[in-house]
């Protein structure tokens, strides 16, 4: 392995066992750019059952993130950037923002090679947060992010996992190359109050499915 990839192997195994910070108020602010640009999109709770139309030849690199849904969970919400704090800990939304997700500006744009990691808060002091339901996400679900380009790249969730902080799959969660995937991060677990964090991480796995053009969605997939 590289140094710099050593490097950055360290950094975020040293972001793990920290636990992600998920519970931690993020210094990012929400940019107007990466508010989302599309309107009201209808997508189908799981992949199969879709109409999906012809997907786009070629993706851009500079894109970024605005919005991620997971229709059968009524998930919808904006996406801002984050970055890796003190300690290499990644950043998360402010705790006043209980329905904005982060994205990991140090992964893949989504759709492009790799995983594109989204992270969000469980809860709040005062209430259930954007992925409260997470943990309710089925193999075959619909899972969409929103492009700042307009595109929307589809994923099928794979698979769910709970790890204890401690055993954070980095290599796993954290690749750049390889197929388009999706990882979206929460917490999990028993909540430990002497450290004011949760034990364990929710990860939801995604396979990229297709990027396709908002407008074509808009058109296909309402009529269905």
């Amino acid at each position: 392995m590289a140094d710099a990839e050593a490097r950055a192997a360290r950094a975020r195994a040293a972001l793990a066992l920290a636990g992600i910070a998920l519970l931690l108020v993020a210094t990012t602010a929400c940019k107007a750019q990466d508010r989302a640009t599309v309107g009201p999109l209808t997508l189908p709770a799981t992949v199969k059952a879709g109409r999906w139309p012809q997907q786009v030849g070629e993706t851009s690199r500079w894109a970024r993130p605005v919005r991620v849904m997971v229709p059968r969970l009524k998930i919808d919400a904006p996406v801002t950037g984050v970055g890796s704090g003190e300690k290499g800990r990644l950043e998360a939304p402010p705790l006043g923002e209980t329905n904005l997700v982060g994205w990991d500006r140090q992964s893949p744009v989504p759709g492009n090679p790799g995983a594109a990691v989204l992270v969000g808060h469980l809860d709040t002091k005062t209430g259930p947060a954007v992925f409260a339901r997470l943990h309710e996400v089925r193999p075959g679900d619909t899972l969409a992010v929103v492009r700042s380009d307009d595109q929307v790249v589809v994923y099928r969730a794979t698979a769910t996992q709970e790890v204890g902080k401690a055993d954070f799959p980095v290599r796993k969660v954290f690749t750049s190359s390889g197929a388009p995937a999706l990882r979206l991060v929460t917490c999990g677990g028993r909540y430990d109050h002497d450290r004011g964090s949760y034990d364990d991480n929710l990860i939801v796995y995604g396979e990229h499915a297709g990027t396709y053009r908002a407008v074509d969605l808009r058109k296909v997939v309402t009529r269905a």
